[in-house]
């Protein structure tokens, strides 16, 4: 039939567990955007650290690291670790980001990356 649709499901990325402040946190493997954003984030950090002060530039460095945090740990995590009284908590959102960059750029996470390299290498054989 012409009309017919044919599903394609992607792939999930393997997680890991870890534990955060007691608190347990599954995150994504293999996908290292996080860590290129990250460096982005960083280095807008170090501009508003030497630059003059700016609540403005601030809050919107707090809400963009609160996001990076959700895009590996979800957003029902990142409301755990940087809601409430810690949304504008920048030293917590410094080492969170830290912790994650870490264990996505792990050898584990990596070693992910190319199994699934591996497993495409093969598709036309």
């Amino acid at each position: 039939m012409a009309d017919e649709i044919k599903t394609y499901e992607l792939r999930k990325n393997p997680k890991k567990r870890i534990r955060i402040d007691g608190g347990e946190y599954s995150v994504q493997l293999g996908n290292p955007t996080f860590v290129l954003l990250a460096a982005e984030w960083q280095e807008q950090l170090q501009a508003i650290a030497t630059g003059p002060d700016d609540v403005a530039g601030l809050r919107k460095l707090a809400s963009d690291g609160k996001r990076l945090v959700a895009s590996v740990v979800g957003a029902e995590g990142a409301e755990k670790l940087m809601g409430g009284d810690n949304a504008l908590n920048l030293i917590r959102l410094i080492d969170l980001v830290g912790i994650l960059a870490e264990v996505i750029s792990s050898p584990e996470s990596m070693e992910a990356v190319r199994e699934v390299a591996a497993s495409v290498a093969t598709l036309d054989e």
